[in-house]
């Protein structure tokens, strides 16, 4: 049996697929299964995969109808044995040593979760966001502390997440189907509750390409009610499953601080019907479990946060200067008076619709 289960989703990557499959091949530990899986490629994605099977008897390939790519995970996992799984995306790579040092973390802690580091291929303007998140630390967790999520650089990206078997085939973690986007997030906020030890790693073991054209994620323009629709039903499904497990009231500061980071700060910067809508929907969501003036009285939030919570318990009218208000304050409680300072005299486009 294999030390790691490598899983890679494919769909129409045929210029980048070979780098990808190559950084798996060239692994510093040879003792790995690759499981790809093509997700209804039109292009030779499929063909460069068989083609690297029949060369490699440790790469085994998978070719189904274009289900998503959570669909294509959750079969690539059901089809991998080894003891380890870890995922790639076929536009990216693993670092050489990748395999071997997750092999050797996991040895060494038995953790359900491991968390490594990551680093940006070819892009000169990668956000600053995006380069902290990429970043970890050496840490170890026990049992489930909402600051994995909520203070450490954890989410939303699973293909920086190393998982037991055992959280798959003992703990029922899998993949929702039927997501567009924001799939890596909700399998982040319901891996993490499951896990009874986390270990964090500083070492940077994958490339990633944050922009690729053709991809879904260039095609939905970020902050779009589209995206945004999406965003709040991983909010929802993520909220139904904490329930389910107990822990929603007991985090559920936190729970709305990630509602106004992840939907709302960015649905004030839509058209006014599609704010309203969004905030209304939003609204009705936390009232379906808690009541409005236990969320607006009782809960503990910075005061930008909670008063964008409030606008959508309260359904109260949301006119284009008070929206700028809101971004602006929340703007500053996130980000600092100095960024903020900076934003305004590059402009103000982060306050603009």
């Amino acid at each position: 049996m294999a030390q790691l289960s490598i899983i890679v989703p494919v769909y129409n990557v045929e210029e980048y697929l070979r780098e990808a499959l190559d950084s798996v091949l060239d692994q510093s530990l040879e003792d790995i299964e690759v499981v790809c899986v093509d997700d209804g490629s039109t292009d030779s994605s499929g063909k460069i995969l068989d083609e690297y099977a029949a060369a490699d008897a440790r790469i085994r390939v998978i070719h189904q109808p274009d289900l998503g790519v959570s669909c294509a995970r959750n079969r690539g996992v059901a089809a991998s044995s080894a003891p380890v799984v870890c995922f790639l995306d076929p536009d990216d790579c693993l670092a050489p040593q990748a395999a071997a040092r997750i092999v050797e973390t996991f040895a060494a802690y038995d953790p359900d979760l491991l968390v490594y580091g990551a680093e940006v291929i070819d892009d000169q303007n990668a956000s600053v966001w995006l380069l902290d998140h990429l970043s970890s630390r050496d840490a170890s967790f026990e049992g489930f502390d909402p600051n994995i999520l909520f203070t450490e650089n954890t989410r939303p990206f699973i293909w920086r997440i190393a998982c037991a078997r055992r959280m798959f085939s003992e703990r029922g973690l899998a993949f929702a189907e039927g997501l567009n986007l924001g799939e890596d997030q909700l399998f982040c906020m319901c891996a993490y509750p499951l896990a009874q030890r986390v270990r964090m790693i500083s070492d940077s073991l994958y490339r990633y390409r944050p922009s690729r054209p053709g991809s879904l994620m260039s095609k939905v323009a970020a902050g779009s009610p589209e995206q945004l629709r999406t965003h709040l039903e991983v909010v929802r499904r993520a909220y139904a499953r904490w329930d389910e497990l107990g822990i929603l009231d007991e985090n559920r500061d936190l729970m709305l601080g990630w509602l106004v980071e992840f939907v709302l700060y960015d649905a004030l910067r839509l058209p006014d019907a599609a704010c309203a809508a969004l905030f209304a929907e939003a609204g009705d969501l936390l009232t379906s479990y808690w009541g409005a003036d236990d969320i607006v009285l009782h809960s503990r939030l910075a005061g930008p946060v909670w008063a964008i919570v409030r606008m959508s318990v309260r359904h109260a009218p949301l006119p284009s200067w008070r929206r700028m208000e809101l971004m602006v304050r929340y703007y500053r409680h996130r980000e600092g008076l100095k960024a903020l300072a900076v934003r305004f005299v590059r402009g103000g486009a982060e306050f603009s619709g």
